[in-house]
């Protein structure tokens, strides 16, 4: 049997993880998973799933023997060293040149249908 209060002291934890790394709010695990998507490797993902499992079947007291401590306890390590293991400013620089890259290459493509058009024209 795995004791709730410290699964819910770590499952805090990991929703403090979920702000901080990837500025996500949520009060519950299932929602913060969903809102994290893909910015998360599969196999933090499946982790998360496990715990969301886990702690449905802690809410009955019958269901709650099925839960293997030692899975909740590698999930629980798996899905941390995944959220410490991402860095927010290297995140938002990543996204910024993301969206410079993409301007540039609109302005350039831009300036090659000008001056396309411009030859067509014959003003060049």
């Amino acid at each position: 049997m795995i004791d709730t209060n410290a699964f819910h002291t770590r499952k805090a934890r990991v929703l403090k993880l979920f702000h901080t790394q990837l500025s996500v709010q949520a009060e519950e695990l299932a929602p913060a998973l969903h809102k994290a998507g893909r910015r998360l490797p599969r196999y933090a993902r499946k982790a998360g799933a496990q715990l969301v499992a886990a702690e449905g079947l802690m809410g009955n007291p019958k269901l709650a023997v099925q839960i293997d401590p030692a899975g909740v306890d590698k999930a629980f390590g798996r899905l941390t060293r995944a959220l410490e293991a991402i860095d927010p400013k290297d995140r938002r620089i990543g996204m910024i040149l993301e969206v410079l890259g993409s301007v540039a290459f609109n302005l350039l493509l831009f300036l090659a249908i000008c001056l396309v058009v411009a030859r067509w024209r014959g003003w060049l």
